[in-house]
């Protein structure tokens, strides 16, 4: 037997909160599908907060744990985003999606960071390009657009993540890949040091992005905000300098609006 309902609205404002740029994707889904798509993103956005806000690696890794028991559905565990999967027919996919992403996060949190510029592409495509493809896959979307959907969040997280330098730099974590730069070299620029070397390394890693940006892209909001995004992100490094440590660097520009604004008038649907 299916217990209340959650509160879609209070989900969305969480949602808001832990990713604005990404919520828009939820809140003008049709009204059934909101507070499926913002499980999922919610629930990723709190498996890349373990990973980026821990203040060291084995708390990191002891909330990347607490999360696989809950998506295994092991235990009590107390989450709105996990209340909706309780009542949705579609929360296998969401937490199988979600499940396998988390060898790559610990991975990250283990080994300080990537070795190679394929191991960060693919860091990317297992989270980010996860996520959206399942989101086209929630929302009932053909296989043209659940590829271009996932190819669109690869590069987001090609991108975006590169923003998160400076998260990751306060632990010591040089998201770089070393075979680019060293990761003394990155942090040695946390701490204000100019590295002439950053940029390059930055402008290489960004050139992962071009191969997923089509020039005629399907004209589906699912694909064209994360496309969005990775332009925006990938605009706002080359502002700065390609310098992921740039005072410039912070949220892109729809994430300042209040939540409270974007939300009014939105109601769940019986």
């Amino acid at each position: 037997m299916r217990g209340p309902r959650p509160d879609a609205g209070a989900l969305l404002l969480e949602l808001w909160r832990c990713d604005p740029e990404r919520a828009p994707l939820a809140l003008f889904a049709r009204g059934s599908l909101r507070p499926l798509l913002a499980a999922a993103l919610l629930i990723h956005a709190e498996l890349a907060r373990a990973c980026e806000e821990a203040s060291e690696e084995m708390v990191a890794l002891v909330r990347l744990a607490w999360w696989r028991e809950a998506l295994a559905g092991e235990g009590s565990h107390d989450h709105p985003a996990l209340a909706v999967l309780a009542d949705e027919p579609a929360a296998l996919l969401i937490r199988r999606t979600l499940l396998a992403s988390l060898p790559v996060r610990e991975r990250l949190v283990e080994e300080r960071g990537f070795a190679t510029l394929a191991d960060y592409r693919a860091y990317a495509a297992a989270t980010s390009g996860a996520l959206h493809r399942l989101l086209a896959e929630l929302a009932g979307r053909g296989q043209a657009v659940v590829r271009a959907a996932a190819d669109a969040g690869t590069a987001y997280g090609i991108a975006g993540l590169l923003r998160s330098q400076r998260a990751y730099a306060r632990r010591g974590i040089a998201l770089l890949p070393r075979e680019l730069i060293p990761p003394r070299r990155v942090l040695a620029r946390a701490s204000g040091v100019a590295v002439a070397e950053l940029p390059a390394a930055v402008r290489q890693l960004l050139a992962e992005v071009d191969p997923l940006l089509p020039p005629r892209p399907p004209r589906d909001p699912l694909v064209r905000l994360p496309l969005a995004l990775a332009r925006r992100s990938h605009r706002q490094l080359a502002r700065a300098g390609f310098d992921p440590f740039h005072p410039r660097i912070g949220p892109l520009p729809w994430a300042g609006i209040r939540p409270s604004l974007v939300l009014r008038g939105i109601r769940p649907r019986a």
